[in-house]
């Protein structure tokens, strides 16, 4: 899946959100880190508490990839609101 994502949708960098629901608010998903598992997961830059660093300290434009709508959020107004609040989010693909 993570190399599908990086192959496939030309992804420079792949986040998982390994235990939390898609209802859940994105400020506080993965707020437990568990290094064992995120270290076992290859090709994975990090959980969303990751991206969410890495978005920003972004000094460039994001586009976020999810492989599908409901894995991304089912929270619609919170992913209006993690946009508006992430300027360097400007683009969202469903795969």
């Amino acid at each position: 899946m993570v190399q599908c994502l990086k192959e496939r949708s030309l992804c420079d960098m792949v986040f998982v959100s390994w235990s939390c629901s898609a209802a859940a608010n994105f400020a506080s998903r993965d707020m437990n880190v568990n290094t064992d598992l995120l270290n076992e997961l290859i090709g994975v830059d990090g959980d969303t508490q990751s991206m969410i660093s890495y978005i920003n300290s972004s000094e460039t434009d994001i586009c976020l990839v999810a492989i599908d709508f409901a894995g991304l959020s089912t929270n619609i107004g919170d992913l209006q609101n993690f946009f508006n609040i992430h300027q360097k989010l400007t683009t969202v693909i469903i795969d």
